[in-house]
């Protein structure tokens, strides 16, 4: 990539400058070797030696969207999720005339599997279960290393299958309901909260995404304790001692 780069910044220097030739050298640059991902904008500059950069153009061969960068050399590039490849022509005004300098085919993948959060936590983490209700909302977030700009909006959740141990519940959209918000309450600390997605890429694909949290807090079943005037029994750290209600403590009182 750098070799590319220093290849594109020379014959910038000089595609402004100097005669055109029958067959420029023309260099391509992209923020990915040979891919280019669906849905999304993808960056890509171009330069011919010996033509200015104004009078190069992005044809391409295929279902894409291209629009102009910041600069005169370049372009932005949206393929569609239709074809598994795409080919670039690039084509340069010289004398008057329109003539085809370039082409070059790249793949079209689709953007690398999201990330689920709920409320901002990454997944893999701890998560209080009174996080965990109703209106709670999954968001799905590109990965850290992708580095191209994704509209959030652009990544939407189809449906989710929400597991907890041999339980399970499953929601449309990306927000919890009441019987998720139960599942997660009667849940015992420190097991695993599995969520399955469907998601829609930006490409109009969908792909299945996984996360887990490890619950924390406390649960429904989880009964404060209090001594005979009403005030609440402490433990040795100050906090608030809880009895688990089982059958067996039913039985006791």
């Amino acid at each position: 990539m750098k070799k590319l780069a220093t290849l594109i910044t020379g014959i910038m220097l000089a595609c402004c400058s100097a005669l055109a030739q029958d067959k420029p050298v023309v260099a391509i640059q992209t923020d990915a070797w040979n891919v280019l991902y669906a849905g999304v904008d993808n960056p890509i500059t171009i330069a011919a030696e010996g033509i200015a950069c104004k009078d190069l153009t992005i044809v391409p061969e295929g279902d894409a969207n291209i629009s102009k960068g910041k600069e005169m050399s370049s372009f932005i590039i949206r393929p569609s999720g239709n074809k598994k490849d795409l080919t670039l022509h690039v084509d340069a005004k010289v004398d008057g005339k329109t003539k085809r300098i370039a082409s070059h085919k790249y793949i079209v993948k689709d953007i690398p599997d999201p990330e689920l959060f709920i409320n901002g936590i990454h997944p893999g983490q701890f998560i209080n279960r009174q996080e965990i209700t109703s209106k709670t909302v999954v968001t799905p977030m590109k990965g850290p290393n992708f580095l191209l700009e994704v509209d959030p909006k652009e990544i939407k959740i189809v449906k989710m299958i929400v597991s907890n141990g041999p339980y399970e519940e499953m929601v449309y959209g990306p927000r919890f309901n009441e019987s998720i918000a139960a599942l997660a309450q009667k849940a015992e600390p420190g097991s695993t909260l599995i969520i399955q997605a469907t998601v829609m890429l930006p490409s109009g694909n969908t792909t299945k995404v996984e996360a887990f949290y490890i619950l924390g807090g406390r649960s429904i079943y989880d009964i404060p304790v209090y001594d005979k005037n009403g005030k609440p029994i402490l433990d040795a750290y100050g906090e608030q001692v809880y009895i688990k209600k089982t059958p067996s403590n039913e039985d006791e009182d």
